[in-house]
Order: structure tokens, then sequence, then C-alpha cells
């Protein structure tokens, strides 16, 4: 039993670099740490926007033997999030770890049958309509957050940033749903 799932795991691993090898791989990695003392040295958005300019819209990034993929194309990322969703899985294990405490076990992280089980129980209380406007409000949300980071930048100010992502998905989901202002979301939430 060991020995085949062992084997399964080698197989799987190799299939995954095999497939990423074609992926372009962000410069600056060093063995064993990959790009993470470059990420630690730098903003990372900055960094992944670089990396972007210098390599495409998909960039393979390594932190820690832990291989990430970067895409900035919407017609890939609607095939990562919606056409082929199923071939691709959610990183609950590094990608979303810090994260979990905010998001537990909900839509954002759950998949396959608990997935749809959620979305089917939360569909019927979301109106079309918001999907019209909540472009336009997670953007206003997201240039208040920006501007509010932008005036820390080089201040060497700890910024929490999971709090700082909790207030913003507050924020959006209490305007879009609750008609919340998002001075009033914060003061709830």
């Amino acid at each position: 039993l060991f020995a085949l799932l062992s084997a399964k795991r080698l197989a799987s691993f190799a299939r995954r670099k095999f497939v990423l090898r074609r992926v372009p791989k962000a410069p600056e990695s060093v063995p064993v740490l990959g790009h993470a003392l470059t990420l630690m040295r730098n903003v990372p958005w900055d960094k992944f926007c670089e990396w972007k300019s210098k390599c495409g819209p998909v960039v393979r990034v390594n932190i820690m033997q832990k291989e990430l993929i970067l895409i900035d194309d919407p017609a890939l990322l609607k095939q990562v999030f919606q056409s082929r969703m199923q071939r691709y899985s959610k990183d609950v294990d590094f990608s979303y770890y810090p994260f979990m405490c905010l998001l537990g076990t909900g839509l954002v992280t759950a998949e396959g049958k608990l997935w749809r089980r959620q979305r089917s129980m939360v569909s019927v209380h979301f109106r079309v309509e918001i999907l019209d406007e909540i472009v336009g409000i997670s953007m206003k949300g997201a240039l208040r957050l920006a501007k509010k980071l932008e005036a820390i930048r080089g201040t060497g100010d700890h910024v929490p940033l999971a709090e700082e992502f909790r207030h913003l998905t507050l924020q959006v989901i209490g305007e879009a749903i609750l008609s919340m202002s998002h001075e009033e979301a914060d003061k709830v939430f």
C-alpha cells in the first residue's frame, strides 16, 4: 500500500513538473528557497507585476519548493475559475492557509460536492443585478485600500493585511447586499 501511494505521488509530481515546464519561470530564484527571499525583500505585488512584464501574463513562481502560477489574462482566468474549474484545485494548504481563519470552509475554499451544495444554498439569496454592481463596489473598495497602503509605503509601519482584506471583503458584501456604506460596514463588522 505504501509503495502504491508513493508511486502515485511520484507520478503526480512528475506530471505537474512536465506540464509546468512550459510556463516561464520568474527570475531571481535561488535553490531551495526559490523566490521567497526576493518576495521578502520587496513588495510582493510590485514584484509580481515586474515579473509579469518581463515574462508575460503567465508566470511560474517557486516559494520553498511550492510552485505557484500567476495569471494575468482574462481568458485564462475564465478557464481556471469557470469553464474548466474541475481541472484546478484550490490550494488551501499553502496559498489560502494564512487566511483560513477568515475564510473557513465556505465557498472560497470548498470544492466539489461541498462547494456545489454551498453555492446552491447561497445563490437563492443573491440578485443577478448585484453582479452588475459588484465590480464598481469592489473597485471603489480596492482603491480605498490602495490609497491607505500607499500612504504607509516606505514608512516601515506594520500593516495587518489579513485584517485589511477582511474589512475590504466585508465592506463590499455590506454595500452590495445590505446597502451599507463602507464606514458603516467597518463599524458593524
